[in-house]
């Protein structure tokens, strides 16, 4: 058949509306599975949170108003608190990575040594009263030696 024929031209226009509408419905498949993903993922996320929660814990159902803007989307909404939690995220592992303050570090040792002294672990008074090093104190213990101890053929066993 020629290309111009009243036929092919009909075939062709026939199939470029067919391409044109599963292009429309691919587009539209793809926006919803992205939408199911977030979906999925975020029941998964609950999901573990729930099987992770310390036993004997009880949820309790809060409702709440939740309004969001009219431009904002559940996706806009999702990715706004990621975002958030990312943030709080970095604050917190800055704390973490701060350190200490020298008034708490002197406290937490006083503290240390107190404990240690009370349990009679180390003898501070000769540091406190004399500005001398601190001891340990040491303990001699005996035992005594019995026969079934003693190597075989020494001589000694009876």
């Amino acid at each position: 058949m020629a290309p111009n024929d009243v036929r092919v031209t009909s075939a062709q226009a026939e199939v470029d509306k067919l391409t044109a509408a599963l292009e429309r419905q691919t587009a539209t498949q793809d926006r919803w599975s992205a939408v199911w993903q977030v979906r999925g993922q975020v029941v998964q996320a609950v999901e573990q949170w729930i099987r992770a929660r310390p036993h004997g814990t009880t949820l309790e159902v809060v409702e709440t108003d939740v309004r969001p803007a009219k431009s904002v989307t559940i996706l806009d909404a999702i990715a706004r608190e990621r975002g958030l939690a990312k943030e709080l995220a970095a604050k917190r592992d800055d704390i973490a990575c701060r350190p200490r303050p020298a008034a708490d570090c002197k406290r937490r040792a006083r503290e240390i040594v107190d404990d240690a002294m009370a349990r009679g672990t180390i003898d501070v008074a000769s540091l406190v009263q004399h500005f001398r090093d601190f001891a340990f104190p040491t303990r001699l213990a005996k035992g005594g030696y019995h026969w079934w101890n003693r190597p075989a053929g020494c001589g000694a066993c009876p």
